[in-house]
């Protein structure tokens, strides 16, 4: 079975979590996704995140039909105020033909 809405790591409203040194490869979707919500209000839960040193690549891979790729996405996708969050030293590459959001 293949999923194709899936993240390779899937981070919610999250306090404090590191995500560190991580090899992510072949998904059809993002790499890492962290955080959550539309809100346009600053001060949520979701702070004080790490994203470092991550390893990402050939992500949103177009699958075998048209409707496997999903629009949005990326290598590091956050969504949403992340207050004091540091996303840093990531090498993000070979991102594959899915769409653009």
């Amino acid at each position: 079975v293949e999923l194709h809405g899936n993240a390779g790591v899937s981070v919610g409203y999250s306090k404090d979590t590191v995500l560190s040194h991580n090899l992510i490869a072949d998904l059809t979707y993002t790499g890492i996704s962290i955080g959550w919500g539309w809100s346009r209000e600053t001060d949520t839960y979701a702070q004080n995140n790490t994203v470092d040193g991550n390893r990402i690549h050939h992500f949103k891979l177009q699958g075998s039909y048209p409707s496997a790729s999903l629009g949005d996405g990326g290598g590091v996708y956050a969504l949403g105020p992340q207050q004091k969050s540091v996303m840093t030293a990531n090498w993000v590459s070979e991102m594959g033909a899915g769409g653009g959001g």
